[in-house]
């Protein structure tokens, strides 16, 4: 259950540019077309951090990204870059 940043959050355009090579218009358009053709949907979008840290703490088999400045002890890491 991937959780995502709004457009826009410069900690999402970070995520997208070094892990999928893409810019936000480009993951839109992705996803827009995925949308269309009924082969699924974005992942979740929550404002910010903090609810980033809530939903993954709440979800069971939630994944999320953020600054690893923002790792709170106890919260597994999976992939650091």
């Amino acid at each position: 259950m991937p959780v995502n940043l709004p457009a826009g959050n410069p900690v999402r355009q970070s995520f997208l540019e070094s892990l999928l090579g893409q810019n936000d218009e480009q993951y839109t358009a992705y996803w827009l077309v995925r949308r269309y053709v009924g082969k699924g949907a974005p992942p979740k979008e929550v404002a910010d951090i903090g609810e980033v840290l809530d939903y993954v703490r709440n979800t069971p088999g939630a994944v999320g990204y953020l600054p690893l400045s923002s790792v709170p002890p106890g919260v597994n890491v999976i992939f650091r870059r």
